[in-house]
């Protein structure tokens, strides 16, 4: 299992370098409201990858080359689906919820979904008593940790120039996170009773 090459996240991560550092990729890849309008509808998509910043974008894809990587190492399923539903569970708070919003960057959503991905699927296997602790301990840690964020203000490292946390796409990650791990283990249900 550990040995498999994390093909998915690693793309995901080079797509996000592409759209923050190749020359004029950023100001075509962030999400703004006013492009969505004028039918710029890729951007509803393009504004999880994109970075405006250095210091952001390593933080940001770090995070998410970290965890994308370990839960796809366990389940590639997962991650695309969490990625997936991730991304466009917070496409839709930050369209709808935030509406003081006018532009929105960065990856975060995403790496929320798969840390919620992540720690639920170890609460749900089989015989990881110790393990399952230290997942609803980090889930819990990650609650408070968006709460916390509501006003805007980053807990864990400061953003460069003038960029606040969307605590709503990071719950609304996090929630495309665990609907990815509902869908998977039917699926994976599904396919059994078929087998059978």
């Amino acid at each position: 299992m550990m040995r498999r090459v994390p093909w998915c996240t690693l793309a995901l991560v080079a797509a996000a370098c592409v759209a923050s550092f190749v020359d004029g990729a950023a100001a075509r890849c962030l999400l703004t409201r006013e492009a969505v309008r004028e039918g710029e509808l890729w951007r509803l998509a393009s504004g999880h990858l994109v970075h405006t910043g250095r210091a952001f974008a390593a933080l940001d894809l770090g995070v998410l080359l970290a965890l994308g990587s370990w839960l796809e190492c366990r389940s590639r399923a997962l991650l695309i689906a969490s990625s997936v539903a991730g991304g466009a569970f917070a496409t839709l708070a930050v369209w709808f919820l935030r509406p003081d919003v006018a532009s929105y960057q960065g990856a975060s959503a995403l790496s929320s979904a798969a840390f919620a991905a992540l720690a639920l699927d170890v609460v749900l296997e089989p015989g990881a008593r110790g393990r399952r602790v230290l997942a609803l301990a980090a889930l819990a840690t990650f609650a408070v940790k968006t709460w916390i964020e509501r006003d805007g203000t980053a807990v864990v490292a400061s953003l460069d120039g003038e960029l606040r946390v969307v605590a709503e796409a990071h719950a609304a990650g996090a929630a495309g996170g665990v609907l990815a791990v509902a869908l998977v283990a039917l699926r994976s249900r599904s396919r059994a009773r078929t087998r059978r």
